[in-house]
């Protein structure tokens, strides 16, 4: 035991004497996709959940931005090919369509730019809207009130007796 611990020292002196470092630290992950996500109005976009879908599979792929709007798509996950990239932002949408070919063992950047939109509702998941009150519409309103008018009337007729009937 001692003489293998002797060797681990003797070996690790040498690789510093000619300039290696004897214990490399973890390798960055290989990066295939990265960019920037910003806005006109509010600069880098803090949050966005970025989406690649390649082309011709059911698969999406996603990652989130960081405080400085940079996101990154690890080389792992993403394979060569045509990738569309979708955003999830509530209240605001890209600028444009954008897709990008994916090359394995080369990183690609793009920035991605978001406007605001005018009405977030089409966006909202169910839970979310559920938060918001309903808004009445022509039709909803209609059929609530003669609904009521129904059944006003209906009351109104099952409390009239006929006059023989009363006492």
């Amino acid at each position: 035991m001692p003489t293998r611990r002797f060797l681990l020292v003797v070996t690790a002196c040498f690789a510093l004497a000619a300039g290696l470092d004897p214990f490399p630290a973890a390798a960055e992950p290989a990066v295939a996709l990265t960019g920037r996500v910003t806005s006109v109005d509010d600069g880098a976009m803090e949050g966005v959940v970025v989406s690649a879908k390649k082309a011709g599979s059911t698969v999406t792929i996603s990652v989130v931005s960081d405080a400085s709007g940079r996101f990154s798509f690890p080389a792992a996950k993403l394979g060569s090919g045509d990738y569309a990239l979708r955003i999830r932002a509530t209240g605001y949408e890209l600028d444009g369509p954008v897709s990008v070919d994916v090359v394995l063992a080369v990183t690609r950047e793009i920035d991605l730019k978001l406007r605001k939109v005018a009405d977030i509702t089409p966006q909202m998941t169910n839970a979310e809207s559920r938060a918001f009150p309903a808004r009445p519409n022509k039709r909803n309103s209609s059929t609530a009130a003669s609904a009521a008018t129904r059944s006003s009337a209906s009351r109104n007729r099952s409390t009239t007796r006929p006059a023989s009937c009363r006492s």
